[in-house]
């Protein structure tokens, strides 16, 4: 066998290995080295041209208005990670939806689903 022929595939010297690395990690199906040869494929496991961010989780809240007790805005919701009822403060009822962090530690977009009014009728 002479030094020009090989048997299989050939991967890439380290010499045509130096480009930058990509800022996103894809599965891909193969590559080409500098020579034009093609090399062995690279294989991540769960990653892939499908694999997309999950949606954040929404939770659903109740929110009750400051009593003489509580100076800010009181808010239930159940935790559609870890099926459990946490609760939050909001400084105004505005502020009360958006992306929050639950106390289990997930990232949960909170949507108000209903407001209490105080004991009077007045917010």
């Amino acid at each position: 066998m002479t030094p020009e022929t090989t048997s299989g595939p050939v991967a890439p010297r380290a010499a045509h290995n130096t480009a930058i690395p990509p800022t996103s990690i894809r599965r891909a199906t193969h590559t080409r080295s500098v020579s034009g040869q093609t090399a062995l494929p690279i294989i991540l496991p769960g990653l892939d041209d499908t694999t997309a961010r999950k949606p954040r989780r929404t939770a659903h809240a109740s929110l009750f208005p400051p009593s003489t007790t509580r100076a800010r805005w009181l808010l239930t919701f159940a935790c559609p990670a870890c099926r459990s009822w946490h609760h939050g403060y909001a400084d105004s009822r505005e502020t009360a939806g958006g992306p929050r962090t639950a106390p289990c530690g997930r990232i949960v977009t909170i949507k108000v689903a209903r407001v209490y009014r105080a004991e009077g009728g007045a917010e």
